[in-house]
């Protein structure tokens, strides 16, 4: 079996360049770089990410007549958004105890820019074509596609209600051109929610 030899620490490369593999101190071969998981990305002005600006009302899965945070690829964007991740925070306690997800669907043309995406590479002149709400009528109707948490009805002086939340995507669900992907409760709930998506932009 051959022997492979690698650099110990960080190295400095042009891009195209071809470089030796590097480990830390103890011989472990390093995998992730020095600016974290996605951080190659966003000094390639490639991601985004959008927040409520105020606690939102959640409707029940599968529904067309949507409130809570909408995200929506618009056809001619010419773009496929890779889903990051999502993170959510429940500020008062709810009617219903219920399960919280993701849905998505198809020609969701309906929505409007109720929400600025913001570029994460922060003071980038490069905007996203991405049209972000907190309600309207979906067009496509949504199919639930991921659960991620539950809400309480517990109020939130008790002392064990859920922090803030946070799903890692990691790129399990893209929309293409024409796409979207909205939030939802089992069971539809009052306006207690805020919620944000981080998605990457590639050229289809």
């Amino acid at each position: 079996m051959g022997l492979f030899h690698a650099r110990v620490g960080a190295i400095s490369a042009a891009e195209g360049s071809i470089n030796p593999l590097t480990t830390d101190t103890t011989g472990a071969v390093r995998l992730t770089g020095g600016a974290g998981k996605y951080g190659d990305l966003v000094l390639a002005d490639k991601v985004f990410s959008a927040t409520n600006t105020a606690a939102v009302a959640l409707s029940a899965d599968d529904t067309l007549v949507f409130t809570g945070l909408v995200l929506e690829n618009p056809v001619t964007s010419g773009k496929n958004y890779v889903m990051l991740m999502t993170s959510w925070l429940q500020t008062i306690a709810t009617p219903t105890a219920g399960g919280l997800g993701l849905q998505t669907g198809i020609d969701a043309g309906d929505a409007a820019t109720g929400i600025a995406a913001r570029n994460s590479l922060i003071g980038s002149s490069i905007t996203s074509d991405a049209v972000v709400d907190t309600g309207c009528t979906l067009v496509g109707t949504p199919i639930s596609q991921m659960l991620f948490s539950t809400n309480w009805a517990e109020a939130t002086t008790a002392g064990s209600q859920q922090p803030l939340g946070y799903i890692d995507i990691n790129g399990l669900i893209v929309l293409k051109p024409g796409a979207y992907c909205a939030t939802y409760s089992a069971v539809g709930e009052t306006a207690a929610f805020w919620f944000t998506f981080t998605w990457a932009e590639f050229n289809v």
